[in-house]
This record gives structure tokens, C-alpha cells and sequence, in this order.
């Protein structure tokens, strides 16, 4: 027995129905604005159930979210996304503006993000006793304003970038959004906008 445990090598096998990344950014977008969708519901279910109800699958789910995901979709958006969009406008498209609202609305997001993540891991360590219908206020707060900011970019910000981005554009995306997160630094949410071009 001993022997075969010093011979081990684990099988490698290949996971089936296993496709490779999009190399269609905007695809990658599309999906995260759904994702968030997905995760403003998930709030306004715990939020509904309290303060009778704490599903911990939920909040921690929540949680993870939040802290890995958010930063990583914002980043996409802040360092790629609108930089390129600002690049290719066309004079007549002044859109300086609009990314510049859409990066100050990520700051506020970010901002109440993290009340968010303090509330949920404090629910997830607490008993029911402790949460209050506030609780769910703070959540709705959070989930309606975030709502609004997918809206924004389900509406204006992808759709523009489908009219003014080529083949090349997308391609020149794909590899800065892949160079973007293999070097990053930065914190899990963001506190300030970059500076706009």
C-alpha cells in the first residue's frame, strides 16, 4: 500500500463540455451585467426573508460576490472597457461625460459595497435575534442603486460599444482585459475613479 501512495500521481482528466474563454469582450460584459442581476435578486431575497429568515448559502454567496467578482467586473469596465470607448468615439461623441458618471456611480456602488459585506458577514455570524428589518433597508438601498447602474450599461454603454467598436478594437479589448488581470494590484473594491483620458 505504502507503495502505491509513494507512486501517486493524480488522474488528469479533462472536464467535459469544458469551453474556452469568449474572446468576444463584449459577450464577457453581457454575462457580468447578468451576473449582477443575478446578485441584486439574491439580496432582495435575504433582504424580504428578514428578519425571520437567514439563508447563510445565500449571504456568503453574497459575500463572495461582492469581494472577489464586483472588483474584478468594475476593473473591466473602468481600465478597459471605457478607455477604448472614450478612444473610438467620434468628436461629435462627447461621452467623456457619461464614463466619467458611470465611473463616480462604481465609487458610490463600491462605497456602499462595502457596508453591504460588513452587514452580511455580521448576519452570517449572528443569530436571528440580532437582525433587524433595518438590516433589509441597507440591502435595498444597495440592490435598487446598483439596479439602476446596470441599466445604464444594458442600455447605453454596451449597445455603443457594439455600434463603435470593431474586430480589432474587441481583439485589442480581450488582451488588455487579460494583461489587466494578470497584473493586478489593486484592492478588492476600488475607492477612487481613474482619472478619465
Amino acid at each position: 500500500m505504502g507503495e502505491r501512495i509513494k507512486n501517486y500521481q493524480p488522474c488528469r482528466r479533462r472536464a467535459k463540455n469544458r469551453r474556452s474563454p469568449d474572446p468576444d469582450p463584449l459577450n464577457h460584459f453581457v454575462k457580468s451585467v447578468h451576473e449582477r442581476h443575478v446578485l441584486c435578486d439574491q439580496l432582495e431575497a435575504i433582504a424580504d426573508d428578514l428578519p425571520h429568515v437567514i439563508d447563510l448559502r445565500q449571504i456568503r454567496s453574497a459575500i463572495q460576490f461582492l469581494t472577489i467578482k464586483l472588483p474584478v467586473y468594475h476593473s473591466d469596465e473602468r481600465e478597459c472597457l471605457f478607455p477604448l470607448l472614450q478612444h473610438r468615439a467620434l468628436q461629435e461623441q462627447d461621452i467623456a461625460p457619461l464614463l466619467s458618471q458611470m465611473q463616480m456611480f462604481q465609487v458610490d456602488d463600491e462605497g456602499y459595497a462595502f457596508e453591504v459585506i460588513d452587514l452580511l458577514s455580521a448576519m452570517s455570524s449572528e443569530s436571528a435575534s440580532g437582525i433587524s428589518d433595518g438590516n433589509g433597508y441597507l440591502l435595498r438601498g444597495f440592490f435598487q442603486n446598483y439596479r439602476r447602474y446596470l441599466t445604464w450599461q444594458s442600455l447605453i454603454i454596451l449597445p455603443l460599444a457594439t455600434k463603435i467598436l470593431d474586430h480589432e478594437d474587441l481583439a485589442a479589448l480581450y488582451h488588455n482585459m487579460q494583461k489587466v488581470r494578470r497584473t493586478a494590484t489593486t484592492p478588492l473594491i476600488y475607492l477612487e475613479p481613474t482619472a478619465s483620458a
